[in-house]
């Protein structure tokens, strides 16, 4: 947890398209904050007076040890981060060709690999689950690959303004669609991730909560084709990921979910089908899912694993906008961690999570996770002494300066840990107050 604001600055930035023949290069993003272990264009955000050819060249000779002058960038595209991502970009592509005998060597921090490619063979290799692409340069590859190669495109119409419908539909892999729809969930998760699965009828996990235009929007484009709704899936009961069932009309589809998050849905819901851990179901053409128990966030918590597109969607299981809350009433923190455990044997090249962008292949998101949660434990354990302290005190303590509105959630977190503690016998607690087991720590 950590201090959020409300607003978001779109920041400007610049990309660099590096192409030679009928090849392109793209970098892979290491272990850093944005899209970890997706592969990329060379690029980043402009530093203040700089304009965004200057950016873009710095940065190329930043990434990958390139050098080039103003006079040999081309204007192509122009993309627009998400509101469902902390960081936000409004981002100038150029292109340049690169000639023979100058290879670009990735810096390896913000890229630690990369490749030539053909736009046929990237867009395979995305189909496959072996790279993973931002939506915003997924489009790009297809712009690119598309293109009229005899002209180049002026300023004006190559960063005119994207559709809205660009920040709005985010295509993650071949039939895996997300739609990030706005949430009444713990800041800074101000949206839930709709997904869609299936290149002609689909089915769709998690329904959000209850502002739905994005998803109608979608909904119905799909149905003037001839696509429609076969089903919805449930990670698990919060809000925020059930809210808009009802506005989808789909009672009288099949809805899939745990049996424990079956005795938590509301009474109007329709009995759904159960899923237990490793039950599978055919989505639609070459498309299966896997579920996967994952309780801790919450009782009846499923994961759904796509193992023709390598891809997991974790549901509350992880997030790249924070850490996961352990909620009070029925969340169990030992059971979140083996949970963690088992996702992060499963090796997906993509993670999808309900709250914030995804992380690609080789960045180990549940890995970090249980990192993170073993640094909280030993900061809450470093707090506490032979004399009693008070959650209230742990939780400043441990979390310092929070928004107000987290720390409740936090105070809910500390208790956790401590219960997890007291449970090794390296706590117990008082009326007034939790105190170190001396005899264990020794």
């Amino acid at each position: 947890m950590h201090e959020v604001t409300d607003t978001q600055a779109v920041l400007p930035a610049a990309a660099v398209l590096l192409h030679r023949g009928d090849k392109i290069w793209l970098g892979q993003r290491g272990k850093v904050r944005f899209l970890p272990g997706f592969s990329v264009f060379p690029g980043g955000g402009c530093h203040e007076g700089e304009t965004f050819q200057q950016a873009a060249i710095r940065e190329l000779s930043e990434e990958t040890g390139l050098r080039c002058h103003e006079s040999m960038l081309q204007p192509f595209s122009r993309a627009i981060t998400p509101p469902y991502s902390q960081y936000r970009f409004d981002v100038r592509v150029y292109s340049l060709e690169l000639g023979t005998g100058r290879e670009p060597e990735p810096d390896g921090f913000e890229l630690i690999a990369g490749h030539w490619m053909t736009p046929d063979e990237v867009l395979w290799k995305r189909r496959q689950g072996d790279i993973q692409l931002a939506p915003p340069t997924y489009r790009q590859i297809k712009q690119w690959k598309n293109r009229d190669a005899t002209s180049i495109p002026s300023e004006e119409t190559a960063f005119a303004q994207p559709p809205a419908r660009n920040e709005k539909v985010l295509p993650m892999a071949n039939g895996i669609c997300v739609i990030p729809l706005p949430t009444s969930a713990l800041p800074p998760a101000a949206w839930t991730n709709t997904v869609l699965l299936g290149e002609r009828d689909y089915y769709l996990v998690d329904p959000g909560g209850p502002e739905q235009d994005h998803l109608r929007e979608e909904m119905a484009r799909r149905s003037a084709l001839g696509q429609n709704l076969r089903g919805v899936l449930l990670t698990h009961h919060h809000p925020d990921h059930i809210e808009g069932y009802h506005q989808l009309k789909a009672d009288k589809l099949p809805l899939f979910c745990h049996p424990k998050t079956a005795e938590l849905l509301p009474s109007e819901f329709p009995k759904p089908r159960l899923l237990e851990h490793g039950n599978s179901l055919n989505i639609a053409g070459d498309l299966t899912i896997e579920a996967i128990y994952c309780p801790g966030h919450a009782p009846g918590h499923l994961a759904f694993y796509i193992p023709q597109r390598r891809t997991l969607l974790a549901g509350d299981m992880i997030s790249s906008l924070s850490s996961i809350v352990i909620p009070a009433d029925n969340g169990c923190l030992v059971d979140y961690l083996e949970s963690l455990e088992r996702l992060r044997q499963i090796n997906a090249g993509l993670v999808i999570p309900s709250h914030g962008p995804p992380f690609g292949g080789d960045s180990d998101p549940f890995g970090t996770a249980l990192i993170h949660r073993q640094k909280r434990e030993s900061q809450v354990l470093a707090t506490l002494s032979a004399e009693p302290t008070s959650v209230e005190t742990i939780t400043q303590k441990v979390y310092g300066k929070l928004d107000p509105r987290l720390v409740g959630a936090a105070q809910v977190n500390v208790n956790h840990y401590l219960k997890k503690l007291e449970r090794e016998a390296k706590v117990f607690h008082r009326e007034n107050g939790w105190l170190l087991n001396e005899d264990a720590a020794n």
